[in-house]
């Protein structure tokens, strides 16, 4: 029978249920010159393919201003969120970010462009009592472009109650 949707995990037992399962996408999130500004600000990364339209318009390859890589890594948790196929909502304590496997950037995204990401979960393992190891893979696509923007593979923790 096929799952009402969207559906929410909510054990462990289901999270391992759902792993290489493609578990849809996230709505899409513009990214604009002011985030991008921003983003360039709070990590001293001000490069004008970043930063400078009227530069990066005249200058670039990409015939304009790109969005840091790093602001896009940044934002896959806020996309994983917004998933509207499922919701891994798991009781617990806490969860942290635990840290990258593979990441790749495949294309650059222009400033101005929407994006969001595809997701499935690769590894589901209880590694403790109570703390779960998530390993999801995210696939990152700009609404213009042929290919997808960047693969990444984000490790959680969830730390039970």
């Amino acid at each position: 029978m096929p799952r009402a949707k969207p559906w929410t995990i909510q054990s462990f037992e289901e999270l391992s249920a759902i792993v290489g399962q493609d578990l849809g996408a996230s709505d899409w999130l513009r990214i604009d010159q002011d985030q991008v500004n921003q983003f360039g600000e709070s990590v001293d990364d001000t490069q004008w393919i970043h930063c400078d339209p009227e530069r990066a318009a005249a200058q670039s390859p990409f015939g304009g201003t790109i969005v840091h890589g790093m602001l896009l890594l940044a934002l896959l948790s806020k996309l994983r969120d917004r998933v509207q196929d499922v919701r891994i909502d798991i009781p617990r304590r806490m969860g942290v970010f635990y840290g990258l496997n593979r990441v790749r950037f495949i294309e650059p995204v222009k400033v101005g462009s929407r994006v969001r990401v595809q997701l499935s979960v690769a590894e589901a393992t209880l590694i403790e009592p109570k703390v779960i190891h998530v390993v999801y893979d995210h696939i990152l696509e700009a609404e213009v472009a042929d290919r997808p923007a960047v693969f990444a593979q984000a490790i959680n923790r969830i730390y039970l109650p």
